[in-house]
């Protein structure tokens, strides 16, 4: 199978509904400098043909100039673009959809490399945290 390296304006999660349904019913996890908030919805709430949408944020606390609060989304959404192929693969399989958001909480300007390596630990961490609901769930 050919794995296209892309990030299309539909894999992003724009919806101010669903956005603010990840503060409120999402799940949360943290890998330094990353914090996640993530619900795996029904099959039958589809807004995209995707199996994940993502939103990308950096607080202006510690970014006071827009120029490095975009940067640093920049990094992430890359980060995300060559990452992501692993995560789909693993929803496909499952037949799942995901929408998450990932917040840079870090006081310093990342390099990629630290911001690639931290993704693909969050990304292990997403799969993870799935596998362990449908544990905790199953009779």
């Amino acid at each position: 199978m050919l794995i296209r390296y892309t990030f299309k304006k539909a894999e992003r999660l724009k919806k101010r509904k669903l956005i603010e349904q990840l503060f409120a019913q999402g799940r949360s996890l943290s890998v330094f400098p990353f914090k996640a908030f993530c619900v795996f919805p029904s099959p039958s709430v589809q807004d995209s043909h995707y199996p994940a949408q993502v939103a990308f944020s950096v607080p202006g606390r510690y970014f006071r100039k827009a120029t490095q609060r975009n940067r640093i989304k920049r990094l992430m959404r890359e980060a995300y673009r060559l990452e992501k192929h692993r995560l789909y693969t693993y929803l496909l399989q499952k037949q799942m959809q995901l929408h998450w958001i990932i917040i840079y909480q870090g006081k310093e300007m990342p390099t990629f490399e630290e911001v690639r390596q931290k993704m693909q630990i969050l990304i292990n961490r997403v799969m993870q945290l799935e596998e362990g609901e449908n544990h905790v769930h199953t009779p």
